[in-house]
């Protein structure tokens, strides 16, 4: 029988960060260690810090070693420069264990994979160990100041800084290094919200529920905590962005309603207690494997008005009638959930996200073909920009004369937000997700007046 080589948590996060370096995705990486056997149970927390905690911080990290490094560390090999930046992380991040004992331990680390450079990496850390000053200084001014103080690719920095000014991006940066909040949704097709606030005070767990989406709550516990009742269908995990989304579509029970992007299906199940399950659902994707992702998520949360189907949003539904509301959530580069996937900073360009507007402006023009007059539309993206939000509503309404925006509002912790009809939330607004959206109506419009 075939045992399973047991790692500490240092070996297994090189091993996982070198990975992540060469393009694995740090969630799937991740996972599939914690669920290796691996580590012992008590390393597991030590690992998962130490992995997402020097790929969030990598700018960082990588600013001060090069101050210590003779060499440019590009030149280094890969095993020894991730091995510097877990030894600094550890050195500034964690006060767990003595800055000596760090060393040390890097060091072996080094010998076991390149260790001709063990002398190297123990000069360097023990020179990070004896810092006190921490000042960052930038010959790239304010962007490059705020790129390495908070560790974000220095493009998107410049783009961010020049939109929503100095505050508004410090906030931003700092919100995507904080560890992501869990939140959950309470499914009302099983289970009333007041139960299920009783289970949890039953069992003593911390969850606030939220003023402006009714149904959703922010949990302090561990998911395995709440597997049962994920299972079977009383709470789905969804940040609160992605229920605000639902929200404001607000569909009504009879309707007929679109989801065009749909899977894995979390916004469908929940446009569809929003409903009360009466009406019709239609829920596409491109992949019979994500359908099935929809299928499932209706089964478990007894949504019985989904009908799941594959189809190419690029091009148009075969469909004998409109639609009264119609969500597209559109792929995109994902800037707005920065602080969920802690790598993905690192791997994006402005030409991948460039490189999405086609993509989205058919998605939004072959769902638009579907709408009733007088029917809503919201388009959403987990993005923040404008390439792909802003500019696409306006090309749209250049292109589409019976196309006009909605106005509408959401109610915040602090503030309203109001708006002429597009309204891009910032992570730091509801310490959830980022993300955009709009609402689009067909002119000649009855429903207008009541709005």
């Amino acid at each position: 029988m075939q045992t399973t080589q047991t790692l500490s948590a240092r070996q297994a996060a090189l091993q996982s960060c070198l990975k992540i370096a060469q393009g694995s995705y740090a969630n799937l990486e991740t996972a599939s260690v914690l669920n290796s056997g691996q580590l012992i149970p008590a390393d597991r927390g030590l690992y998962t810090e130490l992995v997402y905690g020097c790929v969030k911080r990598q700018a960082w990290l990588d600013f001060f070693l090069q101050k210590w490094c003779t060499r440019p560390l590009a030149q280094l090999d890969l095993s020894v420069l991730v091995s510097l930046r877990l030894g600094l992380y550890q050195i500034h991040y964690m006060d767990r264990i003595p800055a000596y004992a760090i060393v040390d331990q890097t060091v072996e680390l080094v010998k076991q994979e390149t260790p001709y450079a063990a002398g190297m990496v123990n000069a360097i850390l023990h020179k990070a160990a004896a810092q006190t000053d921490w000042t960052v200084k930038s010959k790239k001014g304010k962007a490059g100041w705020l790129a390495i103080t908070y560790s974000h690719p220095l493009w998107l920095v410049q783009r961010w800084l020049k939109r929503f000014g100095e505050e508004e991006t410090k906030a931003l940066l700092a919100a995507n290094n904080q560890t992501p909040n869990l939140f959950a949704r309470v499914n009302t097709l099983g289970c009333p919200v007041e139960t299920m606030q009783q289970w949890f005070a039953a069992r003593g767990i911390a969850a606030i529920f939220n003023e402006t989406v009714p149904q959703a709550c922010q949990i302090n516990a561990p998911v395995s905590e709440l597997m049962g009742e994920i299972e079977n269908g009383h709470l789905v995990i969804q940040d609160i962005g992605a229920m605000l989304i639902a929200q404001t579509l607000a569909p009504k029970p009879g309707e007929r309603v679109l989801d065009y992007c749909a899977a894995p299906g979390g916004k469908t199940t929940h446009l569809a207690a929003l409903m009360q399950n009466q009406g019709e659902i239609v829920a596409c994707d491109l992949y019979e494997q994500r359908v099935g992702l929809i299928a499932a998520t209706a089964r478990r949360t007894g949504a019985t008005i989904i009908e799941a189907k594959v189809h190419d949003g690029t091009k148009r539904l075969a469909q004998t009638a409109y639609f009264d509301k119609i969500l597209v959530d559109a792929p995109c580069s994902g800037t707005g959930v920065l602080r969920r996937k802690v790598d993905a900073r690192w791997s994006k360009t402005y030409e991948q996200l460039a490189s999405l507007v086609e993509l989205q402006r058919a998605l939004l023009q072959n769902a638009y073909a579907c709408l009733k007059p007088g029917g809503r539309l919201v388009y959403s993206t987990c993005s923040l920009e404008q390439e792909e939000n802003e500019k696409n509503i306006q090309w749209f309404l250049a292109m589409e004369p019976t196309a006009e925006l909605i106005p509408f509002s959401i109610c915040g912790p602090q503030q309203r937000y109001e708006n002429a009809g597009y309204f891009t939330i910032l992570p730091h607004y509801f310490d959830g997700d980022g993300f955009f959206l709009a609402m689009l109506g067909k002119k000649n419009d009855p429903m207008r007046s009541t709005t």
